[in-house]
C-alpha cells in the first residue's frame, strides 16, 4: 500500500525585525515548516533569510484597513497556512478586531480576555491588584493635571505611559513611554498629549529588568523562561543585552495568578523591576505576543514559537520543559554597540579617552562568543544572510554620516543630486511630458502641504512644465493641517485650510520623476516600504549647496517653530526650481 505523502506544514508571519520577527522565522524553519512573510519593512535585513519561502505585500492597513483583511484572507487561501503568527501589535490589534471573519484560520492570538488585560496598561493594573501583584505607584492621567501637581505627587523622574501603544485607527503611529527628569520635561510632555488620549503616569521605582516569559494554554503554564536585563538605552526602552537565569518562585506565583486570571492563550512576557537590596518586586508591563528578548530564550534552549505552533496544530501534549542553560547571554550587536556608546558619554562627558575605554571594555565582553556562551540576535551560522545584510547597512548609513561631516564629500553629493534632478527634467522633455514631483512626508499635514503648494506657486508660469503631487508615507488619509501650518503658511501666501493628507499609493511612487522627502526618517520608511522608483529619492535639503540636509518636522513646535521650517522649505524651492528651469 502506498501511502500519501504528507503536506508540508506551512506558516505565515507578520513582522519584519530583526528580533522576534527573526525568531520565530527561524525557529519554524528549523522545525520543517515552510514560512511565508508579510513585512511592515521591506528593507529589513531579516528578509535575507534562508528560511523564508514566500515574501508577500498586503495593501497598507492605515489607508483602508477592509482591503488589508481582504487582501490577508486571499492570501491565506492560497498559502493555506497552518498558523498565522503576528510578531507585534501592529498585526494583533487589526486581527482582534476581524477575528470574527477569521473563519476556522489559525490565528495566534492570545485570547480575548488576555487581549482586553494585557494590552491596555491600565486594565493591566487593575488586573495586578486583583491577583495581589505590585505594581508602580500610579494612576490614570487626568486633565486638569499640571506638571507642579504631578511633580510634588510622584516625584522625579516619574513616566508618561500610553495606556495602548498603537490604536487601530492610528496602527501606524506608536505612542511611547515618555521618561520625565525635570519641571521642564514634564510640562513639555504634557503640552503634547491630546486630551483623549488615555495615559498613565507611574513613579520611579529603583531595581533591574526582569522578564518571565511563558507558553499557556487555557491560563494553565506549561513552559517559562527568565531573563535579566544587563545593558539598556541610557533613556531606557527595550534590552540590548540580556542573560538567562533560574526562574524565581515569587515571580513564577505572581505570573501564575495573572495568567490564569486573564485566561492567557500562547505566549507572553511579563517584565518586572526588582531590586536586589530590598527584594521588592514590581510588575511593570506584561507583553501578550512574541517579544524583543525571544532570540534569548530560543538560544537557551525554550524554544517558544515551535512550541506554540505544535500548541495550535497538534492535539499531543507538548514536552514536559527541560532545563535551559543558566547562564547564557545573547545581545543585538548594533543596538547594544548604541547603548554602550550612549553609557560612555553620560558617564564621561567630555572625556574621550575615558569614553573610549569604556567601549574597549565592552569589545572585551564579547569573550563569551566564541566560548559558545552567547548569542547574538541576528547572527546564525545556519542562516548568516541576515547578519550581512544587517552589516552592509551599518556601513552606509556610517559612509553617509561621513559624507554630511566632510565638506568636500558633502558638496560633491550635493552637486551630484543637482546632476540627477537636471537629467530626469531632460527625460521629461525628450519624452514632451511634464516633469513629476512627489514631494512627500510622514502624514501629509505640514512639510510636503506646503513644498507642494509652494512649488505649484513658483512653477505656474514656469516654460519647464512641471506636475505636482504631495502625500503621507505613512499616515492615514484625510487628515487636516493643524491650525498653526495653515497661520504660517499663509505669510507665504499659501492657502492649507482646505487641505487633507493623501496616502502615497504604489502608483503614485512608481510614476514620479522624483521623490523629495524632508529627513532620514522619511528615507527609511520610503525604503522599508520597497516601492519601486524612476530616479531615487532624496531630502529636499540636499539640493541646495549648503545648510542642513533634515528639515525637520515641525508638528508638535509652536509658530515660531513653524516660521523657521517653511522657511527652510521656501529656500530649498527656491533652489529646486532655479535648477529645474536651468537651461
Amino acid at each position: 500500500m502506498v501511502s500519501t505523502p504528507r503536506p508540508p506544514r506551512t506558516a505565515l508571519v507578520l513582522g519584519s525585525d530583526t528580533r522576534s520577527f527573526l525568531a520565530v522565522v527561524r525557529s519554524l524553519g528549523r522545525q520543517g515548516v515552510q514560512v511565508h512573510v508579510a513585512p511592515y519593512d521591506f528593507s529589513s535585513a531579516a528578509l535575507s533569510s534562508r528560511y523564508i519561502r514566500g515574501v508577500h505585500r498586503l495593501p497598507p492597513l492605515q489607508a483602508d484597513p477592509e482591503e488589508w483583511i481582504v487582501a490577508l484572507l486571499a492570501l491565506c487561501e492560497r498559502i493555506a497556512p497552518d498558523v498565522v503568527f503576528p510578531c507585534d501589535d501592529r498585526g494583533i490589534i487589526p486581527l482582534h478586531h476581524f477575528r470574527q471573519r477569521l473563519g476556522a484560520l489559525r490565528v495566534a492570538l492570545p485570547g480575548p480576555e488576555a487581549l482586553a488585560a494585557f494590552f491596555d496598561k491600565h486594565q493591566t493594573r487593575q488586573l495586578a491588584a486583583q491577583c495581589g501583584v505590585p505594581t508602580a505607584p500610579g494612576r490614570l492621567l487626568d486633565p486638569d493635571d499640571t506638571a507642579d501637581t504631578l511633580a510634588s505627587e510622584f516625584g522625579f523622574p516619574l513616566y508618561l505611559k500610553p495606556c495602548s501603544s498603537y490604536e487601530l485607527s492610528s496602527i501606524e503611529s506608536r505612542q511611547n513611554v515618555i521618561a520625565c527628569k525635570s519641571s521642564r520635561q514634564l510640562r513639555q510632555a504634557l503640552s503634547t498629549i491630546g486630551r483623549h488620549q488615555r495615559f498613565l503616569v507611574e513613579a520611579h521605582s529603583a531595581g533591574t529588568g526582569v522578564g518571565l516569559s511563558v507558553l499557556c494554554h487555557d491560563g494553565e503554564v506549561s513552559h517559562a523562561f527568565q531573563h535579566r536585563r544587563v545593558r539598556e538605552p541610557v533613556g531606557g526602552g527595550g534590552s540590548s543585552y540580556r542573560r538567562s537565569e533560574a526562574v524565581s518562585a515569587d515571580l513564577e506565583q505572581m505570573t501564575r495568578a495573572l495568567c490564569r486570571a486573564a485566561k492567557l492563550e500562547g505566549v507572553a512576557m511579563f517584565e518586572y523591576r526588582v531590586d536586589d537590596a530590598t527584594g521588592r518586586k514590581i510588575l511593570l508591563e506584561v507583553n501578550a505576543r512574541f517579544w524583543g528578548s525571544l532570540p534569548l530564550a530560543v538560544a537557551a534552549g525554550v524554544d517558544f514559537p515551535a512550541l506554540w505552533f505544535q500548541q495550535l496544530t497538534s492535539s499531543a501534549p507538548l514536552p514536559r520543559q527541560a532545563a535551559y542553560r543558566v547562564p547564557f547571554h545573547a545581545r543585538n550587536l548594533l543596538a547594544d554597540l548604541y547603548s554602550t556608546a550612549g553609557h560612555a558619554s553620560s558617564a564621561h562627558p567630555g572625556s574621550r579617552f575615558r569614553q573610549l575605554l569604556h567601549m574597549v571594555v565592552w569589545a572585551g565582553s564579547l569573550w563569551r562568543l566564541p566560548l559558545g556562551r552567547e548569542s547574538l540576535d541576528t547572527l546564525a551560522f545556519d542562516d548568516p544572510q541576515p547578519a550581512g545584510r544587517e552589516f552592509a547597512q551599518i556601513m552606509r548609513k556610517l559612509a553617509g554620516r561621513i559624507r554630511h561631516v566632510v565638506p568636500a564629500l558633502d558638496a560633491r553629493h550635493r552637486h551630484r543630486l543637482r546632476l540627477q534632478v537636471r537629467e530626469a527634467c531632460l527625460s521629461a522633455r525628450r519624452e514632451q511630458r511634464p516633469l513629476r514631483l512627489l514631494v512627500a512626508c510622514f502624514g501629509n499635514i505640514c512639510r510636503s502641504p506646503f513644498a507642494h503648494r509652494l512649488l505649484e506657486q513658483r512653477f505656474k508660469d514656469s516654460k519647464q512644465s512641471v506636475q505636482i503631487m504631495g502625500a503621507a508615507l505613512a499616515c492615514r488619509p484625510g487628515r487636516p493641517s493643524p491650525a498653526r501650518a495653515i497661520a504660517v503658511a499663509s505669510e507665504w501666501q499659501v492657502d492649507l485650510s482646505e487641505h487633507r493628507s493623501v496616502y502615497a499609493t504604489e502608483e503614485m511612487l512608481a510614476a514620479a520623476d522624483l521623490v523629495l522627502v524632508f529627513d532620514g526618517a522619511n528615507l527609511e520608511l520610503l525604503a522599508s516600504r520597497g516601492a519601486p522608483l524612476r530616479h531615487g529619492v532624496w531630502r529636499l535639503g540636499e539640493l541646495t549647496m549648503s545648510g542642513a540636509v533634515d528639515i525637520v518636522d515641525p508638528v508638535d513646535g509652536d509658530e515660531a517653530f513653524f516660521r523657521r521650517v517653511y522657511g527652510a522649505i521656501a529656500g530649498a524651492v527656491d533652489e529646486l526650481q532655479a535648477v529645474v528651469e536651468a537651461p
